[in-house]
């Protein structure tokens, strides 16, 4: 059962590239609650229910002293939680099963496309920081109920991004990705194919009040197409749309309070819930 974390939006810089010198670097903690259980490989609603907790260190910084480039990484510590009920001899049996393992790391390298405007291209690569063949391994019995991290295999992503500063305490960013789903897994012997897809992202942010900044961003992934190799119904690629909302509160020069909340609209092959998170951060 694969049931990835949804919490925190992608390592993407977005519009904006850093120079050199220039950096953010955000600590932060999620939990996510699935109000709809959806295991993939499941055709429909799963029984059970699923909470993920998800540790990360998020980094970017600029690189060039001669053009705008920068680099960003994302590298997270998941806790994830399935509750479900078992049928012995006895009768129905509840059961927790939960995995700790690294998450997925995202490694990110930007670089500005005009001088006169926030236009960027990025290219990212996600690498698994688990093993999915070995989840459960304790209890080889029931190592099915153990959650897995994600997906388990390098993805590669290309990113086109554009923003504006609309007024003095009002921004606007979007970009648009295309995702490259390989079937490169890392420790783990499968035959799950993946469909490769479009990743997006907005967001919109209004600085209310002197120390506070309100974001709001939709965040989604979908696939290109709805069956796989074999023609039947492709029950494993995972797509999505999140709303989110969030706050950047100054507590200091460079240092800030981050407070998040975000609900799926859309979920297919995946689960669909709430998060919650707070981060800290500093930049400069």
């Amino acid at each position: 059962m694969i049931a990835a974390l949804l919490l925190a939006s992608p390592a993407h810089g977005g519009a904006w590239t850093r120079e050199l010198g220039s950096f953010y670097v955000k600590g932060g903690a999620d939990l996510y609650q699935a109000q709809r259980f959806r295991a993939p490989g499941a055709p429909d609603e799963s029984e059970g229910g699923y909470l993920g907790q998800q540790y990360s260190l998020y980094a970017e910084g600029g690189v060039s002293p001669l053009h705008p480039v920068q680099l960003a990484v994302s590298a997270p510590l998941t806790i994830g939680t399935h509750r479900t009920e078992i049928i012995d001899a006895f009768g129905p049996l509840p059961v927790r099963a939960t995995t700790l393992r690294g998450g997925d790391l995202r490694a990110t390298i930007q670089t500005a496309l005009l001088d006169r405007a926030p236009v960027s291209a990025a290219v990212e690569i996600k690498i698994p920081l688990y093993a999915n063949g070995s989840v459960g391994d304790s209890v080889p019995n029931y190592k099915e109920l153990f959650p897995k991290p994600g997906d388990g295999q390098i993805d590669l992503t290309l990113w086109l991004s554009a923003g504006a500063a609309v007024l003095p305490d009002l921004f606007v960013e979007g970009g648009i990705g295309y995702l490259h789903r390989t079937e490169v897994f890392i420790g783990w012997q499968t035959d799950i194919t993946f469909a490769d897809g479009a990743r997006f992202g907005g967001k919109a942010g209004y600085r209310v009040l002197e120390p506070w900044l309100m974001i709001v961003g939709l965040d989604g992934q979908l696939a290109f197409t709805q069956t796989g190799p074999d023609g039947l119904e492709d029950l494993y690629t995972r797509q999505f749309i999140t709303l989110s909302t969030s706050a950047l509160i100054d507590l200091a020069e460079g240092l800030s309070l981050e407070p998040r909340i975000a609900q799926d609209l859309f979920a297919r092959n995946a689960s669909q819930g709430l998060g919650v998170g707070l981060g800290l951060s500093v930049r400069r």
